[in-house]
């Protein structure tokens, strides 16, 4: 399947990006996001190398809400996401680097 194909070329990568980067960071509080986005993709691909699909078993219904399936390398691509979004809007480290024009590899 060339869906599957491609999502293993571009998530790979992606993975090792998010790791190098996560050992390089400087402030520490961005380690914590990019790890938990790199196991996620990690996650996922692993299982579509593995089974050529992501299994999804967390299931949750509220009521008659029947809430999108999901697994813990999604929720691990989530959380990671938000701490991180979180970390580069509201945090004073940021916005100092933003200030001093400094990335956050530096």
């Amino acid at each position: 399947d060339t869906s599957v194909t491609g999502v293993q070329t571009c998530a790979l990568p992606i993975s090792i990006v998010l790791v190098i980067l996560t050992l390089k960071l400087q402030p520490v509080q961005f380690k914590l996001p990019l790890s938990l986005m790199a196991s996620g993709a990690i996650g996922n691909l692993i299982d579509r190398v593995r089974y050529a699909s992501v299994t999804d078993y967390l299931d949750f219904h509220f009521g008659s809400y029947i809430f999108p399936t999901f697994n813990l390398a999604d929720m691990c691509l989530v959380i990671g996401t938000i701490l991180l979004s979180y970390f580069l809007l509201f945090t004073p480290e940021a916005e100092a680097m933003v200030k001093r024009r400094q990335t956050y590899l530096s």
